[in-house]
């Protein structure tokens, strides 16, 4: 038995190192000019990350129409490395998506098994969204690392789950939804679960990840509430639904 498992775990890391050197082909070749160019909001990111190592520190970055600052601070040691380059700006961005690859791949075999670790992994390494925000040097793509950090530690250690799905707010907007996922979680597992207390325990979890990511994320709350002009691009995507409640479809 024992002897399967390590030829079973051998297996696994030479499937596994295969799917992350072909998600680092996919990333890093031709990095400089593909795409090509920078984009504004590349060239605005490094600025922020500029005004960082400047001194200019915030829990929400005022340019572009408002920004998560966590990415940022992630992006400094790259720029005070390299400089002010190309690849200074999108190297942080390859680097939270090889590390998205390489948690998939760890959290799926736990969870799933093998097998389906390799093909989630293989999934993830050439599909084109997470390539694109892996070359692109923008914030988008640490949302999901920290989600699968939340995941990974869900639901026996709820603190740790907690700490991440609270920072999953510092990095991008979208994540602003994910205090539904372990309430969710949480009604699957008192669903599926007939034991009382595996269903008492699936909910202590879910109150204390709630909780903890609620303390987590405060302090950007109250700063968004202290000043609501931080988030211009907020109201201007609120702006069809707005127009939608005063009786206009189109």
């Amino acid at each position: 038995m024992k002897a399967n498992v390590a030829v079973g775990n051998r297996r696994f890391v030479w499937w596994g190192t295969a799917v992350l050197l072909l998600a680092a082909i996919f990333r890093l070749v031709l990095l400089h000019d593909v795409p090509p160019g920078l984009a504004q909001d590349e060239v605005l990111n490094a600025d922020i990350v500029q005004f960082i190592r400047g001194g200019s520190h915030a829990l929400f970055f005022r340019e572009g129409y408002g920004h998560e600052p966590l990415y940022h601070y992630f992006s400094v040691p790259f720029q005070m490395l390299l400089g002010d380059n190309v690849l200074s700006i999108r190297l942080p961005a390859v680097t939270l998506g090889l590390l998205l690859v390489a948690l998939t791949l760890r959290w799926a075999r736990r969870e799933f098994g093998g097998g389906t670790a390799v093909l989630a992994g293989v999934g993830l390494a050439v599909s084109w969204w997470p390539i694109v925000f892996s070359r692109v040097g923008i914030r988008p793509i640490l949302e999901p690392v920290l989600l699968l950090l939340f995941a990974w530690f869900w639901p026996k250690r709820p603190w740790l789950a907690g700490l991440f799905l609270g920072l999953s707010l510092y990095s991008y907007t979208g994540a602003r939804v994910v205090f539904a996922i372990p309430m969710l979680l949480a009604a699957y597992y008192f669903t599926q679960r007939r034991k009382e207390v595996e269903k008492r325990k699936s909910i202590r979890a879910a109150l204390i990840v709630l909780g903890v990511s609620f303390v987590v994320a405060l302090p950007l709350f109250l700063t968004l509430w202290a000043d609501p002009t931080l988030q211009q691009r907020v109201d201007q995507l609120a702006g069809p639904l707005e127009a939608l409640q005063a009786g206009d479809p189109q």
